[in-house]
């Protein structure tokens, strides 16, 4: 049997609404992931094959309303009848970001403006269709820390040292 996580959900109304599934266990990170949208007694069953991070509800004045959903490689994705796929930024684990961003967690839409965030601290706003804009460009110059400071430290014990214990 394959266990599933949920990642996701948004109330619609009060008969509607959609949840994100996707494959949990020996298969996290697996590219695949279900949208079941539930609607006054039916269900609807669309696969996207992108690992699913969060889904959010949109309304933007002169161009409709619908659920996106964030893929965390970095594409949003507009669930409906006919879905459009934006690449926001590709950190696909084929092609590591430089310097490591991690990988996008949060949708959101506030006023008429969408959003997405991920680990790094990156913060993404959707500024027309297909057109996301970084807001902090200086997060791309940060070095990398060092992620095997334990080996530096078996290294050199006395690195870390607090002098100050006696």
């Amino acid at each position: 049997m394959t266990k599933v996580s949920f990642t996701g959900a948004v109330a619609l109304s009060r008969s509607q609404i959609s949840v994100v599934a996707s494959r949990d266990g020996e298969d996290t990170g697996y590219p695949y992931s279900q949208v079941i949208t539930y609607r006054g007694g039916t269900f609807d069953v669309q696969e996207i094959k992108h690992w699913i991070s969060d889904i959010c509800y949109v309304n933007t004045p002169g161009q409709g309303s619908g659920v996106w959903a964030l893929a965390e490689s970095g594409q949003a994705i507009q669930i409906a009848d006919q879905r459009l796929t934006e690449t926001i930024v590709n950190l696909s684990p084929t092609r590591p970001a430089d310097p490591p961003l991690g990988y996008l967690q949060s949708l959101s839409q506030i006023g008429g403006t969408l959003f997405a965030s991920g680990d790094g601290g990156q913060l993404y706003r959707r500024v027309a269709a297909n057109n996301w804009q970084l807001l902090d460009p200086s997060i791309l110059d940060r070095k990398k820390e060092d992620e095997d400071w334990i080996l530096e430290f078996m290294k050199n014990p006395e690195l870390f040292d607090d002098s100050t214990k006696n």
